[in-house]
Order: C-alpha cells, then structure tokens, then sequence
C-alpha cells in the first residue's frame, strides 16, 4: 500500500511497520508450512462458521489443498486468532465453480 505523505518521520515509520508485518507474516507462515498446514486464510466472511465451510478467496498462502489437509484460519499477528482445521470435503458453487472447503475443527 502507498501512503502518500509531506512528513519524513511518518513514512519512516509507516515503512518500519509495513516491514514488521511482512517478516513476523513470512515467520508465521514458514512455521505453519513446517507444522504441515497446506494453507491459511483470515477467519473471515469466506469462512461459513454455520455449516464449517471455506472458500479460499485470498489465503496468506496456498500449497495446493486437498481433502485431509491442514488449513490455518487466523492472522498473522494475532495468536489468539488461529484455528487449526482439517479439511474433510469439498463442494462446488454454482456462481463460476468456485470450490467450498468443508472442515472440523482441530482439537488442540
């Protein structure tokens, strides 16, 4: 994201930040993908807590995930967020195919 700004100081800053939240995202990923996690997606309104469904419009990242997968719902910054799933089933949409990931929660 560009910010434009007059003020040194704050662009300095903005930059620090954005950084901070690239490298602890890039850790948080690289320690899900060695925990064996296929993907992660914010817990967000593509995830149908109703009837544990998932589509994954725009996962922090995507290795390819099939039925008995791990996916990681949460964010990067916010432990307290994260929810472990397995994947269990798929559905097909009737809007362009778009693929529905069935889950159950993780037991921690």
């Amino acid at each position: 994201m560009e910010i434009k700004t007059n003020n040194p100081m704050f662009a300095s800053l903005w930059s620090e930040v954005q950084n901070e939240y690239k490298e602890n995202t890039r850790k948080w990923i690289q320690r899900l993908k060695s925990e064996g996690f296929k993907a992660s997606h914010p817990n967000d309104g593509w995830v149908n807590r109703e009837i544990n469904e998932l589509h994954l419009a725009y996962p922090q990242f995507d290795s390819g995930v099939e039925v008995g997968d791990l996916v990681m719902l949460g964010w990067p910054d916010d432990k307290k967020s994260e929810r472990p799933v397995r994947i269990i089933g798929l559905r097909k949409g009737h809007v362009c195919g778009m693929i529905y990931w069935k889950f159950e929660d993780m037991v921690n």
